[in-house]
This record gives C-alpha cells, structure tokens and sequence, in this order.
C-alpha cells in the first residue's frame, strides 16, 4: 500500500485508508474450536469500527501452536490503534477461553491499508497497477485474492498487448471485474455499506438468517466461495439472489421493529 508508483504516475488511490491490527499468542491446543477452525467475531460495529475480529490456529516460527488473532475496519486516523486495542479486547469476554490464552502484554502489529474499489484507475499507457495498488477487500481486509487474480488479469493482458503491439491495456478493468474476486467484493461492500449506519446491521441479521433443511444463506455461499469449494460466479446467479429477496422480505420487519424499538 506504501507503494510509489501511483505518487510517480499522478493516479492516486481512491480507496479508504483504514487500519486493521494483527497478533499472535500462544494457542492451548487442548481447546477444539482453534484445532482446525477460523472463528470471526461481529460484534465489532457496536464500538462505532465497522470491521469485525478473527482468530485461527497458525504456527509459531518454531513451530509452537499459536492464534493468529486480529481486528480490521478502522478508520486511518490519530488515535485508532488505541480504538481498535481497546474494542478487541473487550470482545474477548465472548470468548472466555480465548482471552485466558491471551498475555497481558499482547502487542499489535498495525497494517495500513487502501480498499478496493471499482473506479481505480488499474491501468494505463504501459502502466498496470496490480496487487495492493489496486486494494484490499474491505469486508474481509485480506490483500491475497486481489493479488492472485490482479497477477492473472494482468499477464492476459500483457500478453494480448504483445501479440497486438498495442500497450493501452484497455482491458484490463475488465479482466478484474470478471475476476474471482469481484463477486465476493459486491456482496461483502454491500454489508460494509450498511455497516456504518444503523445497528443492528440488517444485511448482518438477513445473512446469516437460520434455515431449515438444508437450505442456505448469503454467509454459507460467500464462504463456500471465498474457500475455492463453489465458484464465485454463482454470487450472480438468479438462484443466489432469488434467495436473498425472500430473506430481505422475511427479515425486514423483525429488524425494523428493532430498530424502532418494539421488538418483542
């Protein structure tokens, strides 16, 4: 993100610059949820940061089990190291087993960072910006499937602009709208959106709405998708969003009479 080369050029970044924090500490292997498991924490947006918490099982540098642990979605601005210390810590008390394994002197280590967003400049005479110079996802802060699919994106288009000797690269934003990233991208800044304003989040409640018999939702497709089991192209499908009008429909009243206050 640190990068020069828009500074060089005169295309600077249009994303939001937030911050997000990472740590590791040593992991209790005697406790199963971290054995083999990703466990992400919501509830982040009720201290005005709209990001979310994680903790996964990882390895030390001499192999010890650790937690990889983190909070992403603060805003780039004084004072928001402190806020994100202080919220993700205080979430630890949903997770009584976890913040015993945490230590007392925990550190953080800041990663700032540029989102993605569709009206970057990605390319142009003889330039393509790829990886981090194009963003990060803003749901989910991570930078690794925009740099894969900007790479592939990118040697396609060099390769076109060899063979016709022209160096416009004037389909490279298609390239990456049609990469495996965009539709994970629309729905997650879809939920960050929303994610600034009222609380509860409605599109949070309409996602992860519980079914019956077998049926899923938006956070069972999403993660199948982000995890390479589905393609992301069927975040597109009338199928997926067929299901997403009747949940927005069953949802909506319960969530605006929360809102409102009457809620039973």
């Amino acid at each position: 993100m640190n990068g020069r080369s828009r500074t060089w050029f005169n295309l600077p970044h249009r994303g939001r610059k937030t911050l997000l924090l990472q740590t590791e500490f040593p992991r209790d292997p005697g406790y199963p949820p971290l054995r083999d498991s990703l466990m992400m924490d919501f509830s982040i947006p009720r201290f005005g940061i709209p990001g979310y918490a994680w903790f996964f099982p990882s390895l030390g540098e001499g192999g010890e089990p650790v937690v990889n642990a983190g909070i992403s979605g603060g805003a780039f601005s004084g004072g928001s190291y402190s806020r994100l210390k202080e919220a993700f810590l205080a979430i630890l008390a949903n997770h009584p087993e976890i913040e015993a394994m945490v230590p007392s002197d925990v550190h953080f280590k800041p990663y700032p960072e540029r989102e993605y967003t569709p009206i970057q400049i990605g390319a142009r005479e003889r330039v393509l910006f790829v990886g981090e110079q194009l963003g990060t996802d803003p749901f989910t802060g991570e930078g690794l499937s925009v740099c894969a699919d900007s790479a592939r994106a990118a040697a396609l288009e060099i390769d076109e602009a060899l063979r016709a000797e022209e160096f416009a690269f004037k389909g490279y934003s298609r390239r990456i709208r049609a990469a495996r990233f965009f539709p994970l991208y629309v729905v997650g800044k879809t939920y960050c959106l929303q994610n600034d304003g009222v609380q509860p989040n409605f599109f949070f409640a309409m996602s992860t709405r519980k079914k019956s018999g077998g049926k899923r939702n938006v956070v069972d497709y999403y993660t199948s998708t982000f995890s390479g089991n589905e393609d992301s192209t069927v975040l597109y499908s009338p199928t997926f969003w067929g299901m997403v009008m009747r949940d927005i429909a069953v949802t909506l009243p319960g969530w605006v009479r929360l809102v409102g206050g009457k809620a039973p």
